[in-house]
Formats: C-alpha cells, structure tokens, sequence
C-alpha cells in the first residue's frame, strides 16, 4: 500500500502542481494544466518502467494514459478517491493477473 501513496505524493502531489505552477502566468491556463498531467504521466509511467526486466512500448503507454494522466484529472476533483484507487490496484492486479 505504502507504494501507492508514495507514487500519489510523488507525481500528484509533487510534479503535478510544479509544473502547474512553474507554467502558470507563462502559458494559458489550458495549457499549464495540459502539460502538468501530460509531465505527471510520464514521470509515472517511466518510474514504473525502470523496475520493468523487458520494457514493452505498450505497458509505459497504458501506465502514461490510464494512471498517469487520466488519474491526474480525476485527482483534481478527488484526491481521496484516486489515492484509495491506486492502492486498491497495487492489490488487485497481483492477485488478478498472477498465478
């Protein structure tokens, strides 16, 4: 569980709101959110591939999309809920998806 929060502190609480505010001001508003899930998903999907024995395109792209980035717009209308969300998914994907 302990991995979840540390991902959720990390990139939503951490890279999510720098970049936010390091565009803030500088680009339009649009665009500051933009790029702060786009930057968000990538530095979630790239820690999860460094942990990876074989990288698969297609795993850093689901993490970039799924966790990543549509995570981070739900995070800005409910902390709680994805923080509960992505622990829940550090148990049920073992279990789900290993023998």
């Amino acid at each position: 569980m302990t991995a979840g929060y540390e991902e959720e502190v990390l990139c939503r609480l951490g890279v999510l709101p720098l970049v936010y505010f390091a565009l803030h001001g500088r680009a339009p508003r649009w665009a500051a959110i933009a790029s702060s899930v786009i930057a968000t998903g990538l530095v979630f999907a790239a820690w999860h591939a460094l942990g990876e024995p074989e990288p698969s395109t297609t795993f850093f792209l689901t993490r970039l999309l799924i966790p990543g980035c549509v995570m981070s717009v739900v995070w800005l209308a409910s902390p709680s809920a994805i923080v509960a969300a992505h622990c829940t998914a550090h148990f049920l994907i073992p279990a789900l998806f290993t023998s």
